[in-house]
């Protein structure tokens, strides 16, 4: 469908009038820079959490944004109070205006639940002995909970925890059996 659109370009306000965005979600300069020719379409980066960024120079100074909330703000407006951006097919680095959206905090966990398959924000990162700082393997985890130690005497056991680690793993707080 994509291909039977024309692409629009629009100005990015941050940027004085040097960038715009397109319906399609690429990005490209408007005023020739060092070394950047007019109508250069810049290369996007996947940012730490999976959106893509863009990194632009404005008179001098490096500004980093994140492509879907740029396509939302010039094509659909402002972003609401207490909303946030949402890829309605999931892809986080798909951002053509036709798949974005702005969305309530509730509205975009609904949406992770009904479209995604997302239970809740706490599914969505690793949890106990798989985070990747845990302190404790699962089998470490088992032995504490079924040690009928002190707390004291297993917190020695393992010094690189603390005592409130060793307590929240005994009481099954933390480093639960999966349900």
């Amino acid at each position: 469908m994509q291909n039977q659109l024309i692409e629009e370009w629009r100005i990015i306000p941050e940027t004085d009038g040097i960038y715009s965005v397109s319906n399609f979600g690429r990005i490209r300069r408007e005023v020739a820079g060092h070394a950047s020719p007019v109508g250069k379409v810049l290369k996007l980066s996947p940012g730490s959490a999976g959106y893509y960024r863009v990194h632009l120079s404005v008179h001098g100074r490096r500004i980093s944004l994140y492509v879907h909330q740029i396509v939302l703000r010039g094509f659909i407006g402002p972003r609401p109070p207490n909303h946030q951006a949402n890829h309605i097919n999931g892809v986080k680095t798909d951002n053509p205006v036709t798949n974005l959206e702005w969305v309530t905090a509730s509205e975009n966990t609904l949406h992770a639940s009904r479209v995604l398959g997302v239970l809740s924000e706490k599914t969505r990162f690793p949890q106990g002995p798989k985070h990747p700082h845990s302190k404790l393997t699962a089998s470490q985890a088992d032995y504490i909970r079924a040690s009928s130690d002190s707390i004291r005497f297993l917190a020695n056991r393992f010094p690189h925890v603390t005592y409130n680690t060793i307590y929240k793993v005994k009481a099954g707080h933390s480093y639960r059996l999966p349900e």
